[in-house]
């Protein structure tokens, strides 16, 4: 997988070793302590039983790039339709597949400011294999210097530029 990102490149190399032979890693097998010098980037997504994913963990780096912090919120708190439709079934395939993937991802905020950013996005099972969670790192990768603040609930158009997805089988 081509990763433009030192970060991205770092999480997925942590999420392969984990996998020892298997499609996915445990999601409890992860330590954030191993990911210290990126955690700042780093997200974990949870499904939840209604078909939406929720932020379980939003590091810190991503809170000062959104100007809130998202843990706890779903998606279809932050995103307006189709753009959360769309990103819960990206998610899904992610688990249910199972696939790793990276997204080149445009972004726009109803305050203003577009802004490209790659994110990785690996899937961790329970106990038996099944997909519950995606680890991923997010930077952003566009040239722009535009230092705006987001809100929740306040992005719109997010589109994806380019997407690679590697199948993990079972």
């Amino acid at each position: 997988m081509e990763l433009r990102t030192e970060g991205a490149r770092e999480l997925y190399a942590y999420w392969d070793k984990l996998r020892t032979g298997r499609a996915l890693p445990r999601a409890t097998e992860v330590d954030l302590v191993d990911l210290a010098p990126i955690l700042p980037n780093v997200m974990i997504y949870a499904a939840t039983d209604d078909d939406d994913f929720r932020f379980r963990f939003f590091g810190t780096g991503l809170v000062r790039a959104v100007g809130a912090d998202l843990t706890g919120l779903r998606i279809t708190d932050i995103m307006d339709n189709p753009d959360a439709a769309e990103s819960i079934n990206i998610f899904t395939q992610i688990l249910t597949r199972p696939l790793a993937a990276v997204n080149l991802y445009q972004a726009t905020a109803h305050e203003g400011g577009d802004y490209e950013s790659e994110h990785v996005l690996l899937p961790l099972g329970d106990k038996n294999g099944v997909g519950i969670e995606i680890l991923c790192h997010a930077k952003r990768v566009s040239a722009s210097g535009d230092s705006k603040t987001f809100e929740a609930g306040s992005f719109s158009g997010l589109k994806i530029i380019h997407q690679q997805v590697m199948e993990l089988g079972q």
